[in-house]
């Protein structure tokens, strides 16, 4: 039987939006179009509904033609335009597959029992953590999940070395939930110190209007911080390598795999993200990271302060880094997506 798959998700070609959403579904597109050149592959890219409700029909004969249908929905979709595609699917007796962007689902559908019944109908759920596997398990009793992390495509090559400034980089989109202001109370406490060695703070990142004037403000505050703009995607890993240590203070209710940890360790530079979700999941403690509990900021600090103090610590967690990039590579991931679309 010829596979005809279709990939339906928001890829953000309209204008050419960048974030987690966007970049893991064009990743997966990549990722199928270049292991699988056989299958016959197309997509719809979400996006377009937003300009008008009669995009709804080519979509619906995108999704027609196609006997494997991979679906990756925010929350607003999974809730409209998902019970669509399962009638589908089930009309036509198609494979329908759910890659998860973020860690938000247990709760989502929590007092959601026909959202429930749908998910469990599914050829599989693929999530991006190991906690959300075992909360979807135990809670909903489902047996159609695999994990299935978030991965990369490239042949990025570090260079691995220590600077005499301890280079910070924050690149992610811009807003206080993802911990900004943890990194602004950082840089207070650093001024605070007498015997201050010296770092650079640089932002990268699309800026949440509603916190773009205060953070402006805020950055100006400092001369040890930039905001560097919205990196192209092939200078990503190039410009994390420039840096020492990303950081990701985040409390942000959607959190899932941030991408940024994994294309931190493709650079070869650790991370120091908060104990929020399921993140400590993604971080060797003082091997690729540090972890820091959200009600201590005293610890974030610290964080920080042992890389200043410790070139050596910084080096080998370096090293530790991009071997755990490893993990999140693109023939790990086609070992798992493969077996569902073969």
């Amino acid at each position: 039987m010829e596979h005809k798959i279709a990939i339906i998700g928001y890829f953000g070609y309209v204008n050419n939006q960048i974030d987690g959403q966007t970049i893991k579904t064009r990743e997966l597109h990549s990722l199928i179009q270049k292991k699988a050149p056989d299958k016959i592959l197309t997509f719809y890219d979400t996006q377009k509904l937003q300009d008008s409700p009669l995009y709804m029909l080519p979509l619906l004969r995108c999704a027609w033609k196609a006997n494997i249908l991979i679906y990756l929905p925010g929350k607003r979709s999974l809730l409209t335009l998902f019970p669509f595609l399962f009638l589908l699917s089930k009309i036509k007796k198609q494979k329908l597959i759910y890659p998860v962007v973020g860690g938000w689902l247990s709760e989502f559908i929590e007092k959601k029992k026909w959202l429930q019944y749908m998910l469990r109908k599914l050829t599989v759920v693929l999530v991006e953590s190991h906690a959300l596997a075992n909360r979807l398990v135990h809670t909903y009793h489902y047996q159609n999940i695999q994990v299935f992390p978030n991965f990369r495509t490239t042949t990025y090559k570090p260079i691995i070395e220590t600077h005499t400034d301890l280079r910070i980089v924050f690149m992610a989109r811009i807003m206080k939930e993802k911990g900004c202001d943890y990194i602004f109370d950082f840089a207070k406490h650093h001024l605070s110190k007498a015997n201050k060695k010296s770092i650079t703070i640089s932002f990268y990142g699309p800026i949440n209007e509603q916190y773009k004037e205060e953070f402006l403000h805020n950055i100006n505050e400092y001369k040890f911080m930039q905001y560097g703009g919205i990196v192209p995607p092939q200078k990503v890993y190039k410009i994390l390598n420039q840096n020492d240590v990303l950081i990701l203070p985040t409390y942000y209710d959607g959190e899932g795999f941030p991408g940024s940890i994994i294309d931190a360790y493709i650079a070869g530079i650790p991370v120091i993200v908060s104990r929020w979700k399921d993140l400590p999941e993604y971080v060797e403690e003082r091997k690729t990271g540090f972890t820091f509990n959200l009600q201590n900021k005293t610890e974030f600090f610290s964080c920080i302060d042992q890389l200043l103090e410790s070139p050596e610590l910084l080096y080998n967690m370096k090293v530790h880094a991009r071997e755990k990039s490893k993990e999140y590579s693109e023939e790990t991931a086609w070992k798992i997506i493969r077996r569902y679309i073969e």
